[in-house]
Order: structure tokens, then sequence, then C-alpha cells
């Protein structure tokens, strides 16, 4: 997070970089040589190793794949921030229903249900999302309820009731997203979901297997 937060001074300290290098290189050829080598190397390396890793498969995307194969169309899942797990499209009857609902909000995002309804290409999920902190989030306190209000999320720090409530049947958990180590309070909600629910598939991450998020999906065991 921080690194983003200084951006601003980059071209500062670029400028500063490059004073520095003029003067250890100095007038002799080969110092230059030298110094030009010492500056590009860290930067040539770090683009090589940013490039492999783009190059790897994603288990967002190895999930997603997963998804439509295994869950069928209609299910109801629970995930959670959308850039942290597979990327999975809303079923065209949440697309209207979130058009209503927005609508009444006086969001503009439904225009955006709208256009989803009426392009929709079949299939998708009815997908609710795991309701995080501002603090969890890393974020606004408004910014984070104004955009919870706009979509479907579950209070899930009660544990498992409210998730088979909303006829919650898969649930895919995300090493990006919630972690009951940092947020205590959804601490009953995976330990509820590690004993009530079936491992259906795993998708890890890491060096020489995938790149993205270690990911979890589950099959919710009938009570």
């Amino acid at each position: 997070m921080v690194p983003r937060y200084i951006l601003g001074a980059y071209p500062a300290l670029a400028l500063l970089g490059g004073e520095g290098f003029s003067l250890l290189g100095g007038a002799s050829a080969w110092r230059r040589g030298l110094v030009a080598f010492l500056a590009l190397t860290p930067g040539l390396y770090l683009t090589w190793h940013y490039d492999a890793e783009l190059l790897r498969p994603d288990t967002r995307t190895l999930s997603t794949a997963w998804l439509k194969e295994n869950v069928p169309a209609g299910a109801v899942i629970l995930l959670d921030q959308p850039h942290t797990g597979p990327m999975a499209f809303p079923s065209k009857e949440q697309c209207l229903h979130l058009a209503e609902r927005t609508e009444r909000l006086g969001s503009p995002r439904a225009r955006l249900y709208r256009a989803m309804a009426a392009r929709h290409p079949g299939g998708g999920w009815y997908i609710y999302r795991i309701q995080r902190t501002a603090r969890d989030l890393w974020s606004a306190p408004r910014h984070v309820a104004a955009s919870q209000a706009d979509a479907e999320f579950l209070d899930v720090r009660p544990g498992l009731d409210l998730v088979r409530a909303a006829r919650v049947e898969w649930v895919v958990t995300s090493s990006y997203g919630a972690d009951p180590h940092r947020s205590r309070e959804l601490a009953t909600f995976f330990s509820e979901l590690a004993e009530q629910s079936e491992l259906v598939r795993e998708f890890p991450s890491g060096p020489g297997v995938a790149a993205g998020p270690w990911l979890r999906a589950y099959r919710l065991r009938r009570p």
C-alpha cells in the first residue's frame, strides 16, 4: 500500500539519482560504463521478474474456469472483493434486482446494472460478498458504505447462520481477502466454514505454481 503514496516523489528522486550517477561516473569512460551497468541492472532484473510473474497462470483465472465447469448457473455463491477471487458474473435475475435497488437509492450504478441485464450472455450466479470493515479494507468508512450499498453483501461475523439463510451453497475464500488473524470479528465465520463445509478445490499460489492469491472453494453441508 505504501509505495503508491510516494509516486509523487519519484521524479525528484530520479533527478537526484541522475545527478549522483553523473558525479560517480566522472570523465572516465570505464567508470561511466560501470555506473550505467550498476544503475540499469536492478531495473532490468525487476522487469524480467515482473514479466515472468505475468506469464504464470493466475489462480483467479484458473478458479473462474473451474467455477464455470463445476458450479451450476444460478447457484448462490459467497465471494470476497472482486479483485481477490474468481471473475464471476451475476445472473440476469440479480442484475435486474440490483438495478431496481440502486435506482431507488439514486445510485449511478443503476445504469450499469440495467446495461448488464440488457446484454446478459446467460448463465452467471447469484453473488453475495463478504462484508468487511473500512479498517480491514484500508479505506474511508463513507466510501465503503456507499460501495456496499450498491451490491449484495453479507455480514458473516455471527457465523454461517446468515449465510445459510441467504441460501448460499458455495464459498470461495482468498488469501488476498478477509483474514481472521487480522479481523478477529470474522473468526467465528471461518471456524464454522471449516467445520460445516467441504473443501472441494484449492488453487495454491507461489513460485513455480501460479500467480495470484491462494483460493479455496467450499461447498456448504446441509444442516
